[in-house]
């Protein structure tokens, strides 16, 4: 007897969001503004615990087959967090997952409210080491605002990081040393 084995094209958050069982470990969120290592932290992350990794711009940028800076143009911003919101959502109908959150993500009270039924993580790092990194950065709408403008931002939302679950500081540590320290306060927090 012959198999025959066809691979289709299909995309990466489909496959987590239709295969596998609902039950599991909480999805591990992480959250802070923009440029403090989200991504890389959460793509660490996820392999040290076995997990799926979820970048939710790149998966809006994915379905949409739009850069964020062009949605920005032709959305408006509330456009985009639509979009990330309505990701948002289905993403929490898995486990297992560690998801790395757009900056802006926690603005939404309907995210929020799924954020507590996982872990959610603040990457803590200060504005003048944000603002560094920024200067790097061309892909990041808000990106292009002044200093102040932007100081102003990271300052109005950083109440709604520090309702987080855990804290890390994340200033001048490294990637590695950063997933150390959240799998050590992750191990923590269980044993609450």
């Amino acid at each position: 007897m012959t198999c025959f084995v066809t691979f289709f094209p299909f995309h990466f958050l489909h496959f987590i969001l239709t295969q596998g069982q609902m039950a599991g470990s909480k999805n591990i969120y992480i959250t802070g503004f923009m440029a403090t290592g989200k991504s890389v932290t959460g793509k660490l992350l996820a392999r040290k615990l076995n997990r799926f990794f979820v970048d939710t711009d790149k998966e809006v940028e994915t379905e949409t087959n739009l850069a964020i800076e062009d949605i920005f143009s032709s959305q408006g911003e509330s456009g985009f967090r639509l979009l990330e919101r309505e990701l948002i959502a289905r993403i929490s109908q898995r486990s297992n997952l560690v998801v790395s959150l757009g900056g802006g993500a926690i603005l939404t009270a309907e995210n929020r409210a799924i954020f507590k039924k996982g872990q959610l993580i603040f990457l803590s790092t200060p504005f003048q080491q944000i603002w560094e990194r920024l200067q790097h950065s061309q892909h990041r709408p808000l990106a292009k605002l002044n200093f102040d403008t932007l100081h102003q931002l990271y300052q109005d939302r950083l109440p709604l990081y520090n309702e987080s679950d855990i804290i890390i500081d994340c200033a001048q540590q490294d990637t590695e040393s950063i997933c150390q320290n959240i799998l050590q306060r992750i191990k923590e927090h269980e044993n609450h």
